[in-house]
């Protein structure tokens, strides 16, 4: 897509962020392109290799809007469970997830 080879540590990070899925992977270098070409009109000419800096990459609007929509089938209490999900991260135990929920293992799962 970029027309350019990606340095393996590039992959690597698009991999993390991503995670494979091939809609995100897709927009998310759709979104690096459009965002270093701007870049580069605005720095007269740099390289429009996408933006795979280290940083968390910025979540494309078209992302966003699956994840926002799919949030939006969820019921309250789902809702709510992965806020909490979320804000441990990627990686957690369901033990976790009952402590700082206050719900028992009948519970997470009901919600």
């Amino acid at each position: 897509m970029s027309d350019q080879a990606l340095t393996p540590e590039q992959l690597a990070e698009l991999y993390r962020e991503t995670e494979g899925n091939p809609l995100f992977l897709i927009e998310t270098m759709r979104f690096g392109l459009a965002t270093s070409a701007q870049s580069a009109q605005a720095s007269e000419g740099q390289a429009s290799r996408p933006s795979l800096s280290g940083s968390p990459l910025p979540l494309p609007p078209r992302v966003h809007g699956v994840l926002h929509a799919r949030l939006l089938q969820l019921s309250a209490p789902a809702r709510e469970l992965a806020g909490l999900a979320a804000a441990i991260g990627r990686e957690f135990t369901l033990p976790v997830l009952a402590r700082v929920s206050d719900q028992n293992e009948d519970g997470l799962c009901a919600a």
